[in-house]
């Protein structure tokens, strides 16, 4: 029985795999063809630790949907497949049969102290609140979240201005003067930030433009190395494999919860009329991040399928091009919702 690296959705297993393997031919557990495959019980030094996280529980739950559920371990969907990888990794051919639990549950106090800082924030203390969250561990939060993107890969990144008659120039292309600066989900009133997309579509979107519109669209590249912190998809960022030994093991897994509420503060949808409120949660960490010496956020839009950064000194990148759309249509989805009594 082979494995390879379509089987995992976890970025580490993927690329441990595509390193140490020697052999090309079929996978038998996601039936993709003609890749680079290993036997599966060479990944069992990788998942001892990860497994020790949990114990045998009558009431609990398949040790597949447990790694599913807090790490987001495979990319194959099937629960049986995911049983059968398993066990020809760790040598258990009973695991079908078996429930499990996790030694140390996730901390859910976290996630409702952040609603009680959020609210606190908005309508009870704004410059010395209360409720405010262990700012050092925040910052080991935040190291698990790093993403380092090197300016040799020359990842385009995307901004969009809606225009009137003429495009912008490319100095109006970069991050507004601060006398102009306006709230955003990243950036305070007065405090400005450059916001980029991964792709031009997600950029336009951001936007909010009307049909017949005319957008002007800049590609930037980094002109120095950039340190981000990822707050997209948690589950996706942190592979549990990289983890160091069981005390770090277990405090992302108690934390879990906490980074994905983090996650959710830059991502959810946010109706315009209750921005000014409603961004500062998101002002806030964005401020943390910035000043523990971070470059910058990438988070997932709530508008199209793409990811957006906020960098907070735009001299680290360049402007390569410029483009100009005009807006041809605007799609409109809604879902009917139950009129009150």
């Amino acid at each position: 029985m082979y494995c390879c690296a379509n089987c995992f959705h976890d970025k580490f297993l993927k690329e441990h795999i595509q390193t140490i393997s020697t052999e090309v031919g079929d996978c038998s557990f996601c039936v993709s063809k003609n890749v680079n495959v290993i036997n599966p019980e060479e990944l069992y030094d990788l998942f001892v630790p990860v497994l020790e996280l949990y114990e045998e529980e009558p009431k609990g739950k398949k040790l597949n949907d447990l790694l599913q559920e807090n790490w987001n371990t495979f990319k194959i969907r099937g629960k049986r497949k995911q049983i059968d990888l398993l066990t020809d990794i760790t040598g258990e051919n009973n695991l079908n049969k078996k429930l499990f639990k996790a030694k140390s549950e996730a901390d859910v106090s976290k996630t409702i102290q952040w609603e009680k800082f959020r609210w606190e924030l908005k309508h009870k203390n704004r410059f010395f609140p209360e409720m405010i969250h262990d700012k050092e561990e925040l910052k080991v939060l935040f190291t698990h979240l790093t993403s380092q993107i090197k300016k040799s890969l020359k990842t385009r990144y995307y901004r969009a201005r809606i225009d009137d008659k003429f495009e912008f120039t490319g100095k109006k292309m970069k991050k507004p003067p601060v006398i102009l600066s306006t709230n955003g989900r990243a950036n305070p009133y007065g405090i400005s930030y450059l916001y980029l997309a991964s792709n031009i579509n997600t950029a336009i979107s951001e936007i909010r433009p009307y049909k017949n519109e005319c957008i002007t669209v800049a590609e930037f590249q980094a002109k120095d190395d950039l340190v981000l912190a990822d707050l997209r998809t948690p589950k996706d960022v942190i592979s549990p494999f990289l983890l160091n030994g069981e005390f770090e093991l277990n405090f992302i897994l108690e934390n879990m919860p906490f980074i994905s509420k983090l996650s959710e503060e830059l991502s959810k949808p946010i109706n315009p009329k209750d921005a000014n409120l409603e961004y500062l949660p998101s002002q806030f960490l964005c401020e943390f991040i910035k000043h523990v010496g971070y470059d910058g956020i990438v988070y997932n839009s709530s508008l199209a399928k793409g990811v957006n950064y906020a960098i907070f000194n735009d001299s680290k990148l360049k402007m390569t091009k410029k483009f100009r759309y005009k807006v041809d249509n605007i799609d409109v989805k809604s879902t009917e919702v139950k009129l009150s009594k």
